[in-house]
């Protein structure tokens, strides 16, 4: 939206800084590109481990598509299932180890361990940058191979014609579980499609597509992802 009403049009020199929401590629490419005078941070977090990891505009130019380094007093290690370390840019399960994670669950009795994960998968590369790749508990698996919602959600966003998009699992019985994509308020469905296909690998392109006026959402204004997920199977079950 600053972006759109052209906020950062003076030439004194500013910073930026955003976290929480996934901040697409293509408008940090519009802030560097039109705004040489802005430097910017994009902090990675969750609420149980505080911050995580920081990228600054001159990363960026470099990896813009990670989520940063980890801040110095933070250690990161990305592990496989049965808790081995991965190998630089090996996708695994994210451990963090802080002095700034939280003290606990309400009334969970036993405390938080020294190494935390809250089940965000990713990767390191080999110059310690961090990548997300998406929720473990949302993993779609599409005859044996894993697929990570947000990465589709990631190419959909990013078109113009998308006003917000979703991708869930839904059962099948052959594949076991296929993606879907569910649009809000798209009139151009076919240029969308086409923009994933070219930005993606042809198992991730979701295999259904469907339409919505409007998403649903939890009491604090996000897509509810669990009452989409219902609804998509609901509306795939209708058609066959």
């Amino acid at each position: 939206t600053l972006l759109q009403i052209d906020a950062f049009k003076e030439d004194n020199p500013l910073l930026v800084m955003s976290s929480g929401a996934d901040w697409s590629i293509s408008s940090k490419e519009q802030l560097v590109s039109n705004y040489p005078h802005i430097t910017f941070f994009d902090f990675y977090g969750t609420s149980e481990l505080s911050f995580v990891s920081y990228l600054s505009s001159n990363d960026f130019l470099q990896k813009p598509s990670s989520v940063g380094r980890p801040f110095s007093s933070i250690q990161v290690e990305v592990r496989r299932p049965d808790q081995s370390v991965c190998q630089p840019n090996e996708t695994g399960r994210i451990y963090v180890k802080s002095p700034m994670t939280f003290s606990g669950y309400l009334h969970e009795e036993k405390p938080p361990q020294e190494w935390l994960t809250v089940y965000d998968m990713g990767w390191l590369d080999e110059d310690g940058y961090l990548y997300m790749s998406g929720r473990e508990n949302g993993m779609i698996v599409y005859g044996g191979l894993n697929i990570f919602p947000e990465e589709i959600e990631r190419v959909l966003n990013e078109q113009p014609e998308v006003k917000r998009s979703i991708v869930v699992g839904v059962p099948d019985p052959y594949w076991g579980e296929i993606p879907v994509a569910i649009l809000e308020q798209v009139q151009q469905i076919k240029v969308v499609r086409q923009a994933v296909k070219e930005k993606l690998a042809a198992y991730k392109v979701p295999k259904k597509w469907l339409m919505i006026d409007q998403m649903m959402e939890t009491s604090g204004g996000k897509i509810a992802r669990v009452s989409m997920k219902r609804w998509a199977e609901e509306q795939l079950s209708c058609k066959r």
